[in-house]
């Protein structure tokens, strides 16, 4: 089966990142609209305790399944690659299921102790869908990693049709009974559409694919047991640091949500009107990370190319596969950040009709552009095997967006008690600019040292 050139696999996932995008922003209309700014808050403070499962849940082994069998493949050690493949599919069908029973049995406690009460449907509801995102996520690495991007890019695009189709007759319709059951809503349509997406992968895998490891007249021999224990450890280097970064970067999140409730708090301002302030800004949030979509179809060809220049030690591919990935993430990067900062309030008031949403976005909008090469230049070093060096600096980076939220939110939340009503949530805004700002730089310089020894 002929593979895609990086720039083919590029186009592919980017064509299908603004048609999901596009369809996505439709739901988020409706959410904004129907549910308000209080209702898209309680649904977004599901969010960090989710992805914190779902990081579990995956270890990381979708972008460490595409980087092992893009340089076995390279190399031709297809029986390595055959069994990285079953290895990932059954650690993370292992993991999900165990994670999903566990998280159900404590979802009474989380209700209880950290979210609020309203939000355990949804929280509920959610939990159902971490087996199917997390064989749906392998089997996007299995496409990845032979540089076959078409059935995971139309999968996405089925996925976003069907959970759009399902999630906005499902929130007018719940809502009626209360916000609560509105976020469960979003939480059924998205199960719906995953489930959908990976059937589609899963048939298109059975119908043609799933010969790619195994060439003709090639021998179906299993790898060693020495070759087998390579292929855990090649699996570990890339899946250990990134789950690590991954986490970090979802502790960082809950610890700013903590955060600006206990500025919040400090202030007078109750928790469901605290509840209203978080929304505006996850609004704004889901506005400056649109483009993420485009850096991240970006990142996810990325790591296979390198990883397969690497493994055939040809530096000038390696530096060419750099150049190209910047050169396609700068021209994301630079419109998005001039159109936010021309037009980001008008775009958030239109679409969420919520003023201090368009404000925290033209706030942050001038910075923007460090978040979009945020991943690029991640899956760079995770295609050179220093997965480890991006997991220090989101460390680092992570602590020092924690201790920015921790001064900036008590000092704009008093601010707003004699000036405007945007600086409630503007310390967050503020913070997370500055470690992006921070960790694009260091991801930088730290890429162009590691391709100059390739």
């Amino acid at each position: 089966m002929p593979k895609q050139s990086f720039l083919q696999g590029a186009v592919v996932m980017a064509a299908a990142g603004v048609a999901t995008k596009a369809m996505a922003m439709t739901i988020q209309i409706v959410i904004a609209r129907q549910l308000g700014a209080q209702g898209f808050g309680l649904f977004q403070t599901i969010n960090p305790l989710f992805f914190f499962l779902l990081t579990i849940s995956t270890f990381a082994l979708p972008p460490a399944l595409s980087k092992v069998i893009a340089e076995n493949l390279a190399l031709g050690r297809y029986g390595k690659a055959r069994k990285a493949w079953r290895i990932a599919n059954a650690t993370v069908l292992i993991l999900s299921i165990s994670v999903c029973i566990a998280a159900l049995a404590i979802a009474p406690d989380i209700g209880r102790h950290w979210l609020d009460a309203r939000a355990i449907p949804a929280f509920i509801g959610a939990m159902f869908r971490i087996p199917v995102v997390c064989l749906s996520s392998v089997m996007a690495g299995y496409y990845m990693g032979i540089q076959n991007q078409t059935p995971p890019a139309a999968a996405w695009v089925v996925e976003t049709a069907v959970r759009t189709a399902a999630t906005i007759p499902l929130v007018i319709w719940l809502n009626h009974y209360g916000i609560a059951y509105g976020a469960l809503a979003i939480m059924i349509g998205a199960g719906l559409g995953e489930t959908v997406g990976y059937l589609f992968m899963l048939w298109k895998y059975i119908r043609r694919d799933r010969h790619a490891l195994s060439p003709e007249g090639m021998a179906r021999q299993s790898a060693s047991a020495a070759q087998a224990g390579g292929v855990v450890r090649d699996l570990a280097a890339v899946a250990a640091p990134t789950t690590m970064t991954n986490v970090i970067g979802i502790v960082a999140f809950a610890a700013e949500l903590t955060v600006m409730y206990a500025a919040f708090a400090a202030s007078g301002i109750a928790k469901t009107s605290a509840t209203t302030l978080y929304g505006a800004f996850a609004m704004a949030m889901e506005l400056l990370f649109l483009p993420t979509v485009l850096s991240s179809a970006i990142s996810s060809v990325v790591i296979p190319a390198v990883s397969e220049a690497a493994a055939l030690r040809d530096g000038r591919l390696v530096t060419r596969r750099l150049n190209q990935a910047v050169q396609a993430t700068a021209f994301i990067a630079f419109p998005a950040m001039m159109f936010f900062m021309l037009a980001g309030h008008d775009a958030a008031l239109t679409i969420y009709r919520d003023r201090l949403a368009g404000e925290l976005l033209a706030y942050v909008a001038p910075t923007c552009a460090f978040l979009y090469v945020l991943d690029p230049l991640s899956a760079v070093l995770q295609g050179l095997n220093k997965a480890v060096v991006s997991t220090f600096i989101s460390v680092v980076t992570s602590a020092i967006r924690i201790a920015a939220s921790t001064t900036l939110s008590p000092l704009h939340t008093m601010a707003f008690m004699v000036w405007r009503p945007p600086w409630r949530s503007a310390g967050s805004s503020a913070a997370c600019s500055a470690s992006c700002a921070y960790a694009a730089t260091w991801h930088c310089g730290s890429t162009l040292r590691t391709s100059g020894k390739c």
